[in-house]
């Protein structure tokens, strides 16, 4: 025999309006093996029971609102449990449409799916994941999870004791990021330890961390770390190897480049103060790929350029000279005035003025000769000539310049006494301040 029972709050005392219940006669009475409750709110919840009085199934539905404006962020919840009771599996079905669906042994969590509503735009409903499959151990500890994103990318991480352990991120289609994979792996605190990430261009990166803390960093410009060049690699380099110090800034930097020249960045608290340049040995007759050997660049406490020193592979010095990083000064120098360099001079001098413009050069020859060429702005006004070697019939020369280059004075000097104090006299910048 069936026997219903209806329980109505008509004073108000409660949160529900109405239970109903369901009893059937077994061999030792009447037992309940169902349970209506509505709620005030309108939201209702079923229960379900078996003729031994364990709960089987258990129903929440929200019937206050319609398309996601009820008063809970859900539509539907169900749960089922196992045969002693215990909660065996739940489903809610969220106002979004998303879907979160729950598998328990023994009452203890074994997986969670979470699906995305399709019902957002271009069908990828409200989160930026299509998918997420969470796996739990004995103990209801995570142990490992999948998550399908939306622009296709798949994202699978395991845990041990709970802990992340590794993850692995994989571009399945090849047009939703710049890479193609990226493995992490993590410490036992779960602190990242190592991360290698493939790019789409075949250069890849290993970065490798200690207690989290970023401390190295290769990058290689092929698809196997170490082959490259100008044939294999999508860049102008083969390797990039970067040091960090304990604070996780960057304290060295070495670029090997294709055509064999290496270049050495030097940083103190992040900021650069030292780069060195070496040319290989690519070129021709061996003498690298560039006409310098080597350039050292020293920078100050800011990280601005305060000298600069190129040694060409012809025998040339060059020294550039700078103040609040703007360049001031410049020396060339070949050889020792012997003869000996690989051009007819061995001085050459240039000052710039504060806008960077060339303000004077001075030249001085193997054979004797100088020569000052003094600018306005960057224009040419002026040059004093000194005859070293009395190849000429005057001692010294000066030309004055007008628009466009034309000579409008000249001047000749034929004995020291003549030359005017200062004949040729330089700014007082840089080096020479």
């Amino acid at each position: 025999m069936t026997e219903f029972r209806v329980f109505e709050d008509l004073d108000d005392l409660f949160d529900w309006d109405v239970i109903e219940e369901t009893l059937e006669e077994t061999a030792s009475g009447l037992v309940l093996v169902e349970r209506l409750t509505i709620f005030d709110d309108l939201t209702e919840r079923l229960d379900l029971f078996s003729l031994d009085g364990i709960r089987t199934e258990t129903e929440f539905t929200d019937f206050s609102g319609r398309d996601g404006f009820g008063v809970m962020p859900w539509d539907t919840i169900i749960i089922e449990y196992d045969a002693a009771g215990e909660l065996a599996f739940r489903e809610t079905v969220e106002d979004s449409g998303a879907i979160l669906t729950e598998f328990f042994i023994d009452g203890v969590r074994s997986e969670v799916q979470q699906l995305d509503s399709i019902n957002g735009p271009d069908g990828a409903g409200d989160e930026i994941w299509d998918e997420i499959v969470t796996v739990y151990d004995l103990q209801g500890t995570i142990a490992a999870r999948t998550t399908v994103f939306d622009d296709g990318v798949l994202k699978t991480e395991t845990f041990d004791g709970g802990v992340r352990s590794f993850t692995q991120q994989l571009d399945q289609f090849g047009d939703a990021q710049s890479w193609e994979l990226i493995d992490t792996s993590y410490d036992q605190n779960g602190r990242v330890q190592e991360r290698f990430t493939l790019f789409d261009n075949d250069t890849s990166k290993l970065e490798a961390f200690i207690d989290g803390q970023r401390f190295q960093t290769f990058h290689f410009d092929s698809i196997e770390p170490g082959v490259s060049g100008t044939l294999f690699g999508a860049k102008s380099w083969s390797t990039i190897e970067i040091s960090y110090d304990g604070q996780g800034r960057v304290a060295e930097r070495t670029t090997v480049n294709d055509d064999g020249s290496v270049v050495v960045n030097a940083f103190e608290n992040g900021v650069r103060q030292l780069t060195v340049k070496i040319d290989g040995t690519g070129g021709p007759d061996g003498e690298g790929a560039n006409p310098w050997s080597r350039i050292e660049t020293q920078y100050d406490a800011t990280g601005q350029i305060v000298v600069r020193q190129t040694d060409y592979d012809d025998g040339r010095i060059q020294i550039e000279d700078f103040i609040d990083g703007q360049r001031v000064f410049a020396l060339w120098s070949d050889g020792d005035g012997a003869d000996d360099g690989a051009h007819d001079w061995f001085h050459f001098l240039t000052f710039y003025d504060g806008s960077g413009a060339i303000q004077a050069t001075l030249l001085d020859y193997d054979d004797g000769d100088a020569v000052g060429t003094y600018y306005d702005g960057g224009t040419l006004s002026g040059r004093h000539i000194l005859d070293g070697d009395d190849s000429e019939p005057w001692l010294g020369r000066a030309v004055v310049f007008g628009q466009g280059g034309a000579i409008t004075e000249e001047s000749f000097y034929f004995t020291e006494e003549e030359l005017p104090d200062g004949f040729l006299d330089l700014p007082e910048v840089g080096v020479f301040a």
